[in-house]
């Protein structure tokens, strides 16, 4: 349950499917890409994985994770981290 006040952290799409490509296709632990992609809730990796084996591509686009990669870029204070998708097609 939300408490009054609290602000909610939002991963965009392209993040998203970075974590689940890590786990699938280079077999990475849900810890070491929470710490990779400096994500703060430990399970949410685990959720976005359960919604992707409910749902498939579905679950978050058009896209496969397989089809996508995440690209970190830095803002001009370079305090901030953005998270672009290069889509490659087969």
């Amino acid at each position: 349950m939300a408490i009054k006040g609290q602000t909610f952290k939002y991963y965009p799409k392209s993040l998203k499917v970075e974590a689940i490509r890590l786990h699938m296709e280079e077999s990475w632990s849900f810890r070491k890409i929470t710490e990779h992609l400096e994500i703060h809730d430990k399970d949410r990796v685990k959720k976005w994985m359960r919604k992707y084996r409910r749902e498939g591509q579905a679950s978050f686009g058009d896209l496969e994770p397989s089809m996508m990669s995440a690209t970190r870029l830095w803002d001009t204070a370079g305090s901030r981290m953005n998270y672009t998708a290069n889509i490659t097609l087969s």
